[in-house]
């Protein structure tokens, strides 16, 4: 037979286990900069193909100018889900954790990295409007490429 607190530390690590994947997730998800995270490799990749496009010093600028609002963006977001991280731990920290509370920070929390992550088509847009017709046909080269290979390591 089961006591009441092995029941209660069953209930409590399945809560914890839960919210671990649940945060794993959206660390995932979210898009910030940090040293080794997603959105420095984001910001590297941008760089490394307007590198390859050999923009002109008036399209540099503008990518510069695209590039930093874009940034922007990620550190926003990253602002964001530092302070879901924060109200995450206080409220498991608690003896009483109010799931459907805590699941309505997360559905916030997510709504506005949504906000944020809907610039992305416009930024694409604007990038791509910079292009002359010889590096847009290069972009389109390395993006299908690109999207070849992530459908390798789809497959």
């Amino acid at each position: 037979m089961i006591s009441n607190s092995n029941t209660n530390l069953v209930r409590k690590t399945s809560v914890a286990l839960m919210a671990i994947g649940i945060l794993g997730l959206l660390s995932l998800a979210a898009c910030h900069p940090h040293p080794h995270g997603p959105g420095v490799f984001v910001l590297k990749v941008m760089d490394h193909m307007a590198d390859d496009l050999d923009l002109t010093t008036a399209q540099q600028g503008q990518y510069q100018a695209i590039r930093a609002r874009v940034e922007s963006d990620m550190q926003q977001g990253r602002k964001g889900h530092l302070e879901l991280l924060g109200q995450l731990e206080a409220d498991f920290g608690s003896p009483n954790v109010e799931m459907s509370k805590v699941a309505e920070k997360i559905r916030q929390h997510q709504q506005r990295q949504n906000k944020l992550m809907a610039h992305g088509p416009d930024y694409l847009v604007e990038f791509y409007g910079i292009l002359n017709p010889e590096q847009k046909k290069e972009f389109n080269t390395m993006v299908a490429d690109h999207l070849q290979r992530i459908k390798r390591h789809i497959d």
